[in-house]
């Protein structure tokens, strides 16, 4: 049984493809509903858990971004390039000088089916927080690699998608909307160590910011 209106089908389906690749888009719904009707060939659906997706039907494939976004004249003009945030940029890496007497690297060796634990063992164990700012060497169990910048990239993007999962807890998804994530203010009763791992997240943060690396969460802060 579906509910159906032009440009949008309430439905479950099993065949079609959920879009993974990119995140989630954070257009509100009233935003969207003044978009006008899709390109030609392209549908809007809603997934189990209320985030809204779109289907290609021409290439046969979906996307969490709206195609009408696009379009120049509705999406508007490119945000133009700043010097002024290099500068700012610039400045903030030069703030941050790497510690004396510190070892040459620091070792984070996890598993990939367990690594928001193992990453929190590891980073929380950590007294002299100086360390965290060496070269990070990261290594997956049971593989071999020399990680050369890759491993220690792919830790932060598969740890960060773990951290701000709200299935832990820790995070939820914001009243007004499906994609953007805020602090769940009962964290304390999904976790008992909430503010352990909060301290844990902002230490991975902090990382993050010095060795120039991305964290995959959509949040409002």
């Amino acid at each position: 049984m579906r509910e159906q209106r032009p440009g949008l089908i309430h439905e479950q389906d099993d065949q079609v493809p959920i879009p993974n690749h990119i995140a989630p888009s954070t257009t509100p719904r009233s935003d969207l509903d003044q978009l006008g009707p899709l390109p030609e060939g392209w549908e809007e659906r809603v997934h189990t858990d209320g985030r809204i997706f779109f289907i290609d039907h021409n290439t046969r494939t979906t996307q969490w971004e709206d195609p009408r976004m696009s379009n120049p004249q509705i999406a508007g003009p490119a945000v133009p390039y700043s010097r002024d945030y290099k500068r700012k940029y610039e400045y903030l890496k030069s703030q941050l000088r790497k510690p004396n007497n510190i070892p040459n690297k620091f070792e984070i060796k996890v598993g990939r089916n367990n690594i928001l634990e193992d990453s929190y063992r590891i980073i929380s164990s950590v007294n002299r927080v100086d360390i965290l700012k060496t070269k990070l060497w990261v290594e997956f169990e049971g593989e071999v690699g020399l990680d050369y910048g890759g491993l220690a990239r792919e830790w932060f993007f598969l740890l960060s998608k773990e951290m701000f999962n709200p299935y832990y807890g820790l995070f939820e998804y914001s009243a007004t909307d499906n994609y953007t994530l805020q602090i769940n203010p009962c964290s304390g009763v999904c976790n008992e160590e909430h503010l352990n791992y909060f301290k844990f997240i902002g230490r991975i943060a902090g990382m993050a910011v010095y060795h120039g690396k991305l964290l995959d969460g959509a949040h409002k802060f």
